[in-house]
């Protein structure tokens, strides 16, 4: 199982100093999910939670969609849900 957002990048404290060189990975709940040495990948996976739920919602779409769109809306969605798979493969493991 994920786990829930929200999370958010911090500078990581090496023996009571902030580090220049690593980023933290911090859930709501303040644990470390993640020690990074590129902020922007920090800054990356501190999204997924909220990247996750988006893509759900986006996979999930009804198909309300107009017929002339429906295959473009059907690829976007099938590499949506392969993204959430690729997102959740140890909860399907579970």
């Amino acid at each position: 199982m994920t786990t829930p957002g929200k999370w958010t990048v911090k500078q990581t404290v090496i023996d009571g100093e902030p580090s220049d060189d690593f980023f933290d990975v911090v859930t709501r709940t303040e644990q470390v999910a993640a020690m990074i040495a590129v902020q922007a990948d920090a800054q990356l996976i501190s999204a997924a939670p909220e990247l996750l739920a988006a893509l759900r919602l986006f996979a999930n779409l009804d198909q309300s969609v107009p017929s002339g769109l429906w295959a473009v809306k059907q690829e976007y969605c099938e590499q949506a849900r392969q993204a959430i798979a690729k997102a959740t493969v140890q909860e399907h493991q579970a």
